[in-house]
């Protein structure tokens, strides 16, 4: 007779960074292009790891690579800016994650002193309120002070590709 954990499988002292990357992509989010500005000078970048913190008071997080000169730039900042990508914004999301084909610039909107992307589904602002350093990446936790929402569809990404959301309805969703 064998037990359950002599049935389960063997778990790694130690997870390879090379294995966390590709299975963590496995879980699909939204696109989001996050914005400084330091005066006229605009810097962007394409990132996946946001998320909405709480409600009451309006909070939400950005992780960062230690290494990233957008980190570098919030910890001397107090301000950022997220657009939330439509899926009609691929191109954009391609530009702010180092794409090097020649593409239109994208253009910028400003709310509430901070630049965001026009055109997207989301558009917020956030005043810095708490910084974690947490492994090779930073949290950035932001009060959100500016907030526009318009109707669309997301841009997405899974498995290291974007994708477009396809909503499909099966009769087994109406089954009882």
């Amino acid at each position: 007779m064998t037990t359950a954990a002599e049935e389960a499988p063997a778990v790694s002292e130690a997870v390879d960074p090379a294995l966390m990357r590709p299975a963590m992509g496995r879980f699909a989010t939204g696109v989001t292009v996050i914005t400084n500005a330091a005066g006229a000078d605009v810097h962007a970048m394409t990132a996946n790891a946001f998320m909405s913190v709480s409600l009451d008071p309006p909070l939400v997080l950005i992780s960062l690579g230690n290494r990233a000169k957008m980190a570098a730039r919030l910890a001397e900042s107090d301000h950022y800016g997220v657009s939330i990508l439509a899926n009609s914004q691929e191109s954009v999301a391609r530009r702010f994650a180092g794409s090097r084909h020649p593409m239109a610039p994208p253009q910028f909107e400003w709310l509430d002193g901070v630049p965001v992307v026009a055109g997207s589904l989301v558009q917020l602002t956030t005043t810095i309120v708490d910084r974690h350093v947490v492994g090779d990446h930073t949290l950035f936790v932001g009060r959100v002070t500016q907030l526009r929402a318009r109707d669309g569809e997301p841009l997405l990404f899974h498995t290291g590709a974007f994708k477009l959301l396809q909503v499909a309805v099966t009769e087994s969703l109406w089954e009882a």
